[in-house]
């Protein structure tokens, strides 16, 4: 499970901090539990990041952040509410502009969701990304290796695990009107220089596929292609 985490960690980081550069500087983290992106990466001048969570979790993260002496390096909105419930609404009572570009972030989420509820989930923020916006997070299958892991660290975590979209994954974003560049979880922690994680590696057994995505709200405005989505075509 470190080696999943560690290796999205970066290309996430990456796909923010690009998107954010490139004029996207309202930057939306979904279900951001102890997320410190916004501590801790280098955001171009402008930048303002919702942080939607629970107010528990939200409160408990403000308090250990404080304590520890950090301090946001962007302007930081912290949005508390519930993700089955309209967020949205949260999300523009708190300052969101809807017709502004966004850098959205669902990082660990969507398998944790049945496929009703991820189906839902990218509707809403289809509904809320203006053209131009990106996304980016992580998506896997389960296995036996993975199950087992969440299960060593705690059982509650056994059965958390829902699965998600249960379409093909380029289907999945491009009906919601998104262009997505889909990779292998693994192929991107070669690039890192790090092993493939166990839990997506295909030379073992027990073993289901895991990938990092970006994806592109479409249509596009001529010539706005974010850097780490130039491959990815329209649909």
């Amino acid at each position: 499970m470190a080696d999943q985490v560690a290796v999205r960690t970066a290309a996430l980081d990456t796909a923010l901090v690009e998107a954010a550069a490139a004029g996207r500087t309202q930057v939306v983290m979904l279900a951001c539990g102890m997320d410190a992106r916004a501590y801790r990466l280098d955001w171009p001048a402008g930048t303002r990041v919702f942080q939607v969570d629970f107010a528990a979790v939200l409160d408990f993260r403000t308090r250990a952040l404080r304590a520890a002496g950090a301090s946001p390096r962007c302007e930081v909105v912290d949005v508390a509410t519930d993700l089955r419930e309209d967020w949205g609404a949260a999300l523009r009572a708190a300052g969101f502009d809807p017709t502004a570009r966004t850098a959205w972030l669902a990082e660990g989420l969507v398998y944790g969701l049945p496929s009703v509820a991820a189906d839902g989930l990218l509707d809403a923020i289809s509904a809320l990304s203006a053209p131009g916006s990106t996304l980016a997070l992580d998506h896997g299958e389960d296995g036996e290796l993975l199950r087992a892991a969440r299960t060593a660290v705690s059982p509650d975590f056994t059965d958390l695990w829902q699965g998600g979209p249960r379409t093909d994954l380029d289907v999945w974003f491009r009906r919601a009107g998104w262009a997505p560049l889909i990779r292998d979880i693994g192929l991107v922690a070669v690039e890192y220089g790090r092993p493939t994680p166990q839990a997506f590696d295909p030379r073992r057994a027990g073993t289901g596929r895991g990938w990092l995505i970006q994806a592109m709200r479409q249509p596009l405005p001529a010539g706005d292609v974010p850097q780490g989505l130039a491959g990815a075509s329209a649909p």
